[in-house]
C-alpha cells in the first residue's frame, strides 16, 4: 500500500518531462527487485504434512467449496454482493474518472498521479487507523455509513474543479475506503473456521475485482 501511495507522483512526473516510454521503462526496472527477491529462497522448500485422514483436493474443488460456504452463510453471502457492487460502482468509475479528469480539468500526467497518490495515501491512513479501532457495537451501521459517506464524496468529485479541493475529497474517500476495507476483512476472518479461511478470503478478492 505504501508504494502505491509513493509511487504515481513520481511516474506522473516521469511522463510529463520524459514522455511514456520512459516511464514504462522505469517501471520495466522496477521489477528486478522481485526478482532479487526470488533468487534468495531456498532450492528446496519445507514439506507440508497434511493431517492425517485428510485426502487431497483439486483447486476447482476448494474454489466450489468456498462458494457453497458463501452462498450457504447468509450474512457473508450479503457481504460479498456488496463489495461486488461497490467495486464495481466505484472502483471502476474512480479509476476511469481520474484519468479522464486529469486529462480534462487539468491536462497532466503529473496531476493523474498525485491524485492518486492521495487517494492511496489516504487508504493507506485508513487502514492503519483500522488497526487501532474496534467496532465492538454497531459495526454493520458504521461500516454502512462510512460507505454511503465515500459514495458521496465520489459525486463531490463531478462538480469540484480546484485541483486542491479534489485532493482532499480523494483522501477523505481513500480514508473512508482503507478503514472500511479492514473492517470487513478482519470480521471474515473471525468468523470464518481456519481451513476455510483461505477459501474464503479468495472468494472475497474474486468479488472484489469482478
Amino acid at each position: 500500500q505504501l508504494s502505491t501511495t509513493i509511487g504515481p507522483a513520481p511516474a506522473g512526473l516521469a511522463i510529463k518531462h520524459w514522455g511514456l516510454s520512459a516511464a514504462f521503462g522505469i517501471d520495466a526496472l522496477s521489477f528486478l527487485g522481485p526478482v532479487l527477491a526470488l533468487l534468495w529462497l531456498p532450492d528446496q522448500a519445507h514439506q507440508l504434512v497434511a493431517p492425517a485422514g485428510s485426502t487431497p483436493r483439486g483447486m476447482l474443488t476448494s474454489i466450489a467449496q468456498g462458494l457453497r460456504y458463501v452462498v450457504n452463510d447468509r450474512p457473508l453471502r450479503l457481504l460479498f454482493l456488496v463489495a461486488a457492487g461497490l467495486n464495481l460502482c466505484v472502483a471502476g468509475p474512480l479509476t476511469v474518472g481520474l484519468a479522464a479528469m486529469a486529462n480534462s480539468r487539468f491536462g497532466s500526467a503529473a496531476a493523474y498521479g498525485v491524485l492518486l497518490s492521495c487517494f492511496e495515501g489516504g487508504a493507506l491512513a485508513g487502514m492503519l487507523l483500522a488497526g487501532g479501532v474496534r467496532l465492538r457495537s454497531h459495526r454493520g451501521w458504521s461500516l454502512t455509513a462510512l460507505t454511503f459517506s465515500t459514495g458521496l464524496t465520489l459525486c463531490g468529485l463531478a462538480v469540484v474543479y480546484r485541483f486542491l479541493a479534489v485532493a482532499v475529497l480523494l483522501i477523505v474517500m481513500g480514508l473512508g475506503s482503507g478503514f472500511v476495507n479492514i473492517q470487513i476483512m478482519s470480521w471474515v476472518q473471525s468468523r470464518v473456521t481456519q481451513e476455510m479461511l483461505g477459501r474464503l478470503m479468495s472468494v472475497l478478492m474474486f468479488s472484489a475485482v469482478s
